[in-house]
């Protein structure tokens, strides 16, 4: 007999995998959840669990399995489509990433980070207008992000708005001025809009801040005197 799914959070097996979890120990929380899921293999629950703790051991493909069947357990897990959709992200399956991470914002559109990661996958398959709707569809939730603002500033220069990727990247900074990489992409924007000066400027900034990309940078640009 199956366990109810209401009571799958308190089952021994669960609580001593979520404390495995807590610990970082990913492999023995894994071995936990996998043997909820020999008791009772018909929930939901073991495979979830199972599954996200494969993504931590980057074993991506063990993941997508496990999820699947979280899936084909309850279809409107909207979480287990997400990670899904993350596991397929990190073996540069972009298209069928982008349909998990849609299905789980039609399950859920609430959930910020739906957004911003179908917004990644987008970039990746060179959509760049579609990234940057759903970026300024997780802002919406989440308005004091850097991290997105920089996504924002990113796919605007594939687009060829520089003066777009200087404002979204400086309102990164304002956010973190400790970001070595917020200063490189604003530099290449003021790179690509023509503006050296400031190009030098933050690549400096950026090497401070041990922003190693920048180096390439410096050298074909700001070594000319």
């Amino acid at each position: 007999m199956a366990c109810k799914s209401r009571d799958t959070d308190q089952h021994p097996f669960i609580l001593k995998g979520k404390e495995f979890e807590k610990k970082e120990n990913y492999q023995n929380a894994l071995i936990e959840f996998e043997k909820f899921i020999t008791q009772f293999p018909e929930e939901e629950t073991g495979y979830y669990e199972a599954g996200r703790m494969c993504l931590n051991l980057r074993e991506e493909a063990k993941a997508a399995a496990n999820f699947s069947k979280a899936i084909e357990l309850n279809p409107k897990h909207d979480s287990a489509f997400y990670y899904r959709g993350v596991s397929l992200m990190r073996r540069e399956n972009y298209p069928r990433a982008e349909i998990d991470f849609s299905k789980s914002i039609i399950l859920n559109p609430n959930k910020a980070i739906y957004y911003i990661d179908r917004g990644v996958v987008k970039m990746e398959m060179g959509n760049h207008e579609g990234a940057l709707e759903d970026f300024h569809k997780y802002l919406k939730i989440h308005p004091k992000d850097e991290k997105v603002y920089l996504n924002l500033a990113m796919a605007e220069n594939s687009l060829g708005h520089y003066e777009k990727g200087i404002e979204y990247s400086t309102k990164a900074i304002e956010l973190n001025n400790n970001w070595g990489m917020a200063y490189y992409i604003r530099g290449e924007s003021y790179l690509f809009s023509g503006d050296t000066a400031k190009l030098c400027n933050d690549l400096a900034l950026a090497m401070k801040l041990n922003y190693l990309q920048a180096m390439q940078r410096v050298s074909m640009y700001c070594l000319n005197d």
